[in-house]
């Protein structure tokens, strides 16, 4: 093996499918050997069980919920109580907005448990004021030897206003509020970013991008990202999708129109043809069956039945080499042949016009 890929220092992106329908829950392996789960969608036994066989005994560095809604939440609870039985250490639980008012929210009733736990917990946002000395440093989920996790959206008076407006309607705070969080090598080498933005809006992405170009070193440019709202075309920028130089990822739905959306899964073919990246979908999306149905080649049928499409799987991130799959548990490089990731150049047309698999 070359010394310099042995050498390398990884992250690891392990991504979960989310039965309950919408919902994210993936979980980042540290290089220190730590973990930081962003996002528990689930309340599945199966996924806590995987994710926690991947943890072993080593410490929770964080936990951070990137917003309130419950499918990003609803499952941080019973993953609190597993890592308790487990006797894992959590460091702490993050989250950008409190809403402490609705009394019942799944985050409400995370922050419940994790204080009965003893876990420190803490509302995470950027902060718009500046000191004498300049702008305030973005916080951080986690710093290590020559790596870091730090949290570059929402803005504190953005969470403010949300909160209000939340309040007024007896709801959880929503999109606007969620956390963009950017983990990444440093030292000279650009290889080795990864952008994970929950739900967020364009609003809240145009206030990462702002807060990036304040501390140029946390720049957005990524070996992989994690689609805003598993892959709704109106919270995608073409912008955010041009800073992705590697994987892209998208936490999708099962029978959904809209996530992904179809102009999304072909914005993101085209740009992986460009940089050669690609695309890793949890579900195979509902898009995609309606371009392929009935166009399958012998034998291939059941590649374009709704469900899985690369499952959950594993991404590592090193700063050498960027980003590649390490495994998934369904076959979803053979589902390509049958889905809007297959486009093999941002000229070819024959996937965008439905045409059959050749």
């Amino acid at each position: 093996m070359n010394d310099k890929v042995a050498a390398a220092r990884r992250f690891s992106l392990h991504v979960f499918r989310v039965e309950e329908g919408l919902g994210n829950a993936s979980l980042l392996e540290l290089p220190d050997g730590r973990f930081g789960f962003v996002d528990w969608g689930t309340r599945h036994p199966d996924a806590i069980q995987s994710a926690f066989e991947l943890i072993d005994r080593h410490n929770i560095a964080f936990i951070a919920a990137t917003h309130a809604h419950a499918d990003h939440t609803m499952g941080i609870r019973d993953v609190l109580r597993e890592a308790a039985l487990r006797d894992v250490a959590v460091e702490r639980f993050a989250y950008p907005a409190t809403s402490t008012h609705k009394r019942y929210a799944h985050l409400t009733r995370a922050r419940e448990t994790a204080v009965d736990l003893g876990v420190a917990c803490s509302a995470v946002s950027v902060d718009e004021f500046e000191t004498a000395e300049g702008p305030q440093r973005p916080p951080a989920l986690a710093i290590g030897d020559g790596w870091e996790v730090r949290v570059l959206s929402p803005g504190s008076t953005l969470i403010g206003k949300s909160e209000i407006r939340a309040m007024q309607k007896n709801v959880v705070p929503g999109n606007d509020t969620s956390m963009v969080i950017l983990f990444r090598f440093y030292g000279g080498i650009h290889a080795g970013r990864g952008l994970l933005t929950g739900d967020a809006e364009r609003l809240t992405l145009d206030f990462a991008r702002r807060t990036a170009e304040r501390f140029p070193h946390l720049e957005l440019r990524n070996d992989c990202l994690f689609v805003p709202h598993h892959g709704e075309r109106s919270g995608v920028p073409e912008w955010l999708l041009d800073l992705s130089d590697g994987a892209v990822v998208i936490s999708g739905r099962t029978d959904s129109n809209y996530h992904p959306a179809r102009d999304t899964l072909m914005a993101v073919a085209y740009r992986c043809a460009a940089s050669g990246g690609k695309l890793y979908c949890t579900s195979y999306a509902k898009a995609c069956g309606d371009a392929y149905h009935g166009r399958t080649g012998v034998g291939d049928a059941h590649l374009v039945k709704s469900g899985r499409c690369f499952g959950d799987f594993t991404i590592f991130i090193d700063d050498l080499q960027g980003a590649r799959l390490s495994r998934s548990s369904d076959p979803g490089e053979a589902r390509r042949a049958y889905g809007l990731c297959r486009v093999s150049s941002p000229l070819r047309q024959d996937a965008a016009e439905g045409s059959p698999h050749r």
